[in-house]
This record gives structure tokens, sequence and C-alpha cells, in this order.
């Protein structure tokens, strides 16, 4: 086992530990569910999945978890380095403008629309947002809930994303 899967394997565990609703997601590849960009164009999921290692966070406008979950995947990719995909469930156009100035960082990520219902179906979510680990279009492992320990979510997120394909 790599230092970087010893660490992601450490820190869920914690999370796990603390409550959070940590899935040993059955490995897939990403749903083939329709995401709309913010320009209105429609495109399937495996079409705008990324080779490599990176986070697909799925969030609600209004959402505080959710936001916490946004935070933690932009100080991971400014510190790991890496791709973070984010989908808006429920959203329209005008929320992914605001989510992406409200997080500068992630202003040039691929931010997409998707139906709520369809993407907490598809992931099995019991809350409203989720952070999805993808490795080369292979959903490995979701992390959904209140997240207490914002830091924790980081390291998770920022081992993630430094962890070779």
């Amino acid at each position: 086992m790599t230092l970087a899967l010893w660490r992601i394997t450490v820190v869920a565990l914690m999370l796990a530990s603390a409550g959070r609703s940590l899935h040993a997601t059955e490995r897939m590849p990403v749903p083939d569910i329709t995401l709309v960009d913010r320009h209105g164009a429609a495109r399937q999921a495996p079409a705008v999945a990324r080779a490599g290692t990176w986070l697909l966070v799925v969030a609600e406008p209004g959402c505080t978890s959710c936001d916490v979950m946004l935070d933690a995947a932009t100080a991971a990719a400014s510190e790991a380095g890496g791709g973070v995909i984010v989908v808006l469930a429920g959203g329209a156009a005008a929320d992914i403008e605001a989510a992406s100035q409200r997080w500068p960082a992630l202003a040039e990520t691929s931010w997409f629309l998707a139906d709520r219902t369809t993407v907490t179906e598809v992931f099995r979510l019991t809350t409203r947002g989720a952070i999805v680990g993808v490795r080369d279009g292979t959903v490995e492992w979701s992390l959904s809930g209140v997240i207490t320990n914002p830091a924790d979510l980081r390291t998770l997120c920022g081992a993630w994303l430094a962890t070779p394909p």
C-alpha cells in the first residue's frame, strides 16, 4: 500500500468514525447522466470525465455542507494540483455564475447542472451533497453528510488528488 493510499484510508476511517457517511462505493464507471454546462449545452457525464485522479463534487445551491465540500475541494486542488468537476444538482445557470464567483479558484473548472433526482439516485445520496473520488473514469469512493471537521475533508481530498493513477 502506497503512502498516499494509506493516508486516504486513515483519513477516511477518521471521518467515518466521526459519523460521516463514507461509502465504500462499488467501483463503477462514471454514471451516464446528462449534464448541462454553463452555456446550456448538454453532455453525457462520461464525456466530461478526466483521465487520472480527480474529484467530482455534487452540490446544491444554498446547502451549507455543500459549501464546506467546495471549500475543501478548492483547497486540495490548489495545494495538490488536480482536477475538480462540480455538478450543481437542481441548480440553474445563475447558480453556476454565483458559485464560480464565490470560489474563484474553481472559476475555470468544469461546472455543470444536473437533475437533482437523477444525481441522488445514481450516486445513492442520502444527503444534499457529496464528494466522489474518481480515477480514470471509475468511481472509487464517495463521501456525503454534514462535515464537522473541514480540515479532515481537505486532507482526504488532497491525499486523493496527490495519488498517482
